[in-house]
């Protein structure tokens, strides 16, 4: 269980700074 829920805190911080970073750097 706490592994699981290790690897969704990882997903979710990635798609935040993935969100983060397209927001703030304009391509």
């Amino acid at each position: 269980l706490q592994r699981r829920v290790k690897e969704r805190m990882m997903m979710s911080r990635g798609k935040n700074y993935t969100r983060l970073t397209m927001a703030t750097v304009p391509i």
